[in-house]
């Protein structure tokens, strides 16, 4: 669906999910092979990379200014990665660049390749957290149990996933942090959380 800025004209279709993406490879000259859509953005779209469980694609718009620059970015990202801390098991991922992806027929910067599990019961990290505000402030009983647990005072229930995310959450801010990154997007679509890992 799109409106245009005339706002007379809509055009509605059910177009192919990488329409427009044709002759994608990695910059070691390997072809890369796009699967479904995992998520529609303004800018840049995410792909799943067929026959893989793991493997996702981020493409940029053409319309993209300075993509000199963000490939330079990119290239740095997939030289220094962050690492995850021993100790936070499996509760910390990234979906981090691990190769730059090119137009097969020209050699433009497309985007990059990313390891992104295959999550089962993802949501965004906003979506989480409402999950439990709206039901444990329900009854006073809930409101009171919240607050002992934010100041310490009682234990939190066997169920409480909230303190290993949010954990995880700042293990992984602290990782990117001492590896020299800013974070600047802190967007709460770009942060997912699935049990209890984050990624």
């Amino acid at each position: 669906f799109n409106r245009f800025s005339d706002d007379k004209t809509v055009a509605v279709g059910d177009l192919p999910s990488n329409l427009g993406v044709v002759g994608v490879k990695a910059d070691s000259g390997e072809e890369v092979s796009l699967g479904d859509q995992i998520k529609r953005e303004t800018a840049p779209s995410t792909y799943r990379i067929d026959d893989s469980e793991s493997d996702a694609a981020k493409l940029f718009e053409s319309t993209d200014v300075d993509k000199k620059s963000l490939r330079a970015k990119i290239e740095e990202m997939i030289q220094h990665p962050p690492e995850v801390p021993a100790d936070s098991g499996e509760n910390l991922s990234f979906a981090w660049p691990n190769n730059v992806l090119e137009s097969d027929e020209s050699g433009e910067f497309l985007g990059y390749q990313m390891s992104l599990p295959v999550l089962q019961d993802a949501t965004d990290v906003l979506s989480f957290a409402q999950e439990y505000s709206s039901r444990e402030t329900e009854s006073a009983t809930g409101a009171l149990q919240t607050l002992l647990n934010s100041i310490g005072i009682a234990g939190s229930t066997s169920d409480d996933r909230r303190y290993t995310v949010a954990l995880a959450f700042a293990e992984g801010v602290d990782a990117l942090h001492r590896v020299g990154y800013a974070i600047g997007n802190f967007h709460h679509s770009k942060i997912l959380v699935d049990g209890t890992t984050v990624v």
